[in-house]
């Protein structure tokens, strides 16, 4: 028998160190779930956060501006900065970005909830909603909030993050007058 077959022979019964091959391969799989778990958990967190900016951005446009005068993206000079800070306001802090200029016109309501542009908040105020079934509906003056952060994996390359969107947005909308 060659020295290498007896050299290797002598292992065949032994099962010392089983256990700890046997953790070595199931740590890594267990590692590896927690990574995405945590990494799924913190993108789902991040989200949150930039729908909770976005909703900040839009609701301090009544507490700062007079809404009675439209469109208040005119009226009111210090909307943007305003609604900036109130976004910065998360926990996510200025690395979230507002698009600019804040968008603002009359928008008709329809059925099933969703809105339809119908003019420029500066043009004059359109009639009535008729072009959407609703004639007995006037139009209202609607602000869109977009917040939008770059997001960055915990753990490139290990975890699900790559398949993740680069970035996450969410707009919000305020109906002012």
């Amino acid at each position: 028998m060659s020295r290498r077959a007896r050299f290797f022979s002598r292992f065949a019964g032994d099962e010392r160190g089983i256990a700890a091959v046997e953790m070595a391969l199931m740590g890594t799989l267990l590692a590896g779930a927690l990574m995405n778990v945590a990494e799924v958990g913190r993108y789902a967190y991040i989200a949150s956060e930039v729908a909770a900016a976005s909703q900040a951005g839009a609701q301090v446009i009544l507490t700062t501006c007079d809404t009675i005068h439209t469109p208040v993206t005119v009226v009111c000079p210090d909307v943007q900065s305003a609604i900036i800070t109130a976004a910065s306001g998360t926990s996510l802090g200025h690395d979230i970005s507002i698009k600019t200029p804040i968008d603002e016109g009359w928008y008709c309501l329809k059925d099933d909830g969703t809105l339809k542009f119908e003019a420029h908040a500066d043009d004059d105020k359109p009639n009535d909603c008729g072009d959407v079934g609703e004639p007995q509906a006037r139009p209202e003056i609607y602000v869109q909030v977009q917040a939008r952060y770059n997001y960055q994996a915990m753990f490139p390359g290990l975890t699900l993050a790559q398949s993740f969107p680069g970035q996450i947005s969410h707009t919000a909308w305020m109906r002012v007058f």
